[in-house]
């Protein structure tokens, strides 16, 4: 479903720093999203997800990047199916 919903995005770097980006979504669904990010990821790669709205957090991981890096697809690491807080359909 394409929906902009603010979000903030962080990554715990290996020195232990911590860096966040605020963004938005471009597509969600209840096992994920892709998300419009700036900061440098890989697949695999965990991170924190905070609704900006809701102020929940749910832990991903990153599934996919594309070739120009601005849209991320991520994967929730545990069944979150109303964080979003809209109906999505299955």
């Amino acid at each position: 479903m394409i929906a902009r919903i603010r979000v903030k995005v962080r990554r715990r770097e290996e020195a232990g720093a911590i860096i966040s980006e605020e963004t938005h979504t471009v597509v969600v669904d209840p096992n994920g999203a892709i998300i419009s990010l700036a900061m440098v990821v890989r697949p695999g790669d965990t991170l924190t997800l905070e609704h900006l709205i809701s102020r929940e957090e749910k832990e991903i991981r990153v599934v996919r990047v594309a070739d120009k890096q601005s849209q991320v697809a991520v994967e929730f690491t545990s069944s979150a199916p109303r964080f979003w807080h809209i109906d999505c359909p299955p």
